[in-house]
């Protein structure tokens, strides 16, 4: 599966953030990556969708992902595409 990656990220200060999540989608399996902007009560958050499991941990590790809300604020959640079950 391949992500389709639309960069709506303003532009400049999020440019970096941007080309690594591009560089992300290259390298792993990634479902969907979401974007919301600050607002005046809370930082910008950016929500990664991966295919599988396994890779959660993989993208956590990133350093970029662990030092994000220290570096430039945003807050990253990072979760699989893992099928829901409701009894």
């Amino acid at each position: 599966m391949k992500a389709i990656v639309k960069s709506e990220f303003p532009q400049p200060e999020h440019e970096a953030l941007s080309e690594k999540l591009l560089q992300l989608t290259h390298e792993l399996p990634i479902a969907s990556v979401f974007y919301h902007s600050a607002n005046a009560t809370e930082p910008p958050h950016v929500i990664i969708i991966t295919v599988e499991p396994k890779d959660v941990e993989v993208v956590e590790s990133r350093k970029w992902i662990k030092n994000g809300s220290q570096q430039n604020g945003v807050l990253f959640h990072v979760m699989y595409q893992g099928k829901m079950d409701f009894n």
